[in-house]
């Protein structure tokens, strides 16, 4: 009977319920096909995860049956095809909020890296390299956990509300402007991707004229009815991204000038904010959240400008979430 593991180290064979992976010394004693068919099961797990069925990886190896260099071939032919399906939850600690990127595709130059491997093992026919080669097998996909997914609306019944808000302007004053913005309602309209809270100064007429302000306010209430179902459980983080104002970054026209976002946390183009954390595994999660649903000005008077400029403070927010799928969590990967 093939041998079932329950975790790295835990087998259900009596004969050997606990298999070392401290060190490749460890290894070397034991027959070879036991680390084989624990790397073979943690590679088959990741497959499945990916929908892939891959007979040569999902037949499992028979105690004392010889592990041949064909076999470890096409082993790791199969891991390095996936290395790319997965992101580096090792970068910035595996939180992204008020990064300009978000979860790095794993590559095999920066895994190997990571592992502190300088070069990927070639298989080999004797014990000792299938036990440096299976060792290192595991040590790779280990680092196999996360996964990234934009959801869009043509995708999971995903839907935007869309309201907007707005001062009424211009004003003269931006004292005036917020008296203008909080004696307003919300309106809804068209459904889009997209919230923002913009104030405006412009003086494009007479540079012997006041300035004008104005304010508007754009918020999405966006809901997924359902994120799956996937074939494994893991816990979910929503991202969105935040960029500097509602024109882009960086100005477009000599007569356009941006200051800094108001908006906390995200100070630079394209940051992250993490807008929702699904900690409890499930194979399908829902998302349900506002964005810019708040009933006071989240920006400040915008700074003086050039004459005939036209200047924005605010932020921009695209509602198209990023999701980060993480699988070592309790009820997620059985090897992890």
């Amino acid at each position: 009977m093939p041998t079932t593991f329950s975790s790295w180290t835990t087998s259900d064979d009596a004969s050997n319920p606990v298999i070392p992976w401290g060190s490749e010394a460890e290894i070397v004693g034991w027959p070879s096909y036991i680390h084989a068919e624990c790397v073979r099961q943690a590679l088959a797990e990741r497959l499945y995860c990916l929908g892939y069925n891959v007979p040569d990886i999902s037949t499992p190896l028979l105690p004392n049956q010889p592990v041949t260099k064909l076999w470890k071939d096409t082993f790791q032919s199969w891991l390095t095809g996936i290395i790319s399906e997965f992101k580096n939850h090792n970068d910035n600690g595996g939180n992204w909020e008020g990064c300009s990127h978000i979860a790095p595709t794993w590559t095999e130059e920066n895994i190997l890296t990571q592992i502190g491997a300088a070069s990927r093992l070639s298989p080999g026919k004797s014990e000792p390299s299938t036990a440096a080669w299976v060792m290192q097998q595991k040590l790779i996909i280990d680092q196999l956990r996360w996964r990234t997914q934009q959801i869009k609306p043509d995708y999971y019944s995903a839907k935007f509300t869309r309201f907007y808000r707005t001062s009424g302007g211009p004003y003269y004053t931006w004292a005036d402007t917020v008296l203008g913005w909080n004696g307003s309602a919300w309106v809804a309209h068209v459904s889009d991707d997209e919230a923002y809270n913009r104030g405006s100064r412009s003086n494009d007429l007479d540079p012997m004229q006041p300035d004008y302000f104005g304010c508007r306010s754009e918020k999405v209430h966006y809901e997924c009815s359902g994120i799956g179902p996937f074939p494994i459980a893991h816990a979910l983080d929503a991202y969105l991204s935040i960029t500097a104002s509602v024109w882009g970054c960086p100005p477009v026209a000599t007569d356009i000038v941006f200051d800094n976002p108001d908006y906390p946390v995200a100070d630079a183009c394209g940051d992250f904010l993490l807008f929702q954390s699904n900690t409890t595994p499930a194979v399908t999660h829902s998302l349900d959240f506002w964005v810019g649903d708040v009933d006071a000005m989240l920006i400040s008077e915008p700074s003086v400008i050039p004459p005939w400029g036209y200047g924005f403070r605010g932020w921009h927010c695209l509602i198209w979430p990023i999701v980060v799928r993480k699988y070592d969590v309790v009820g997620g990967f059985v090897f992890q």
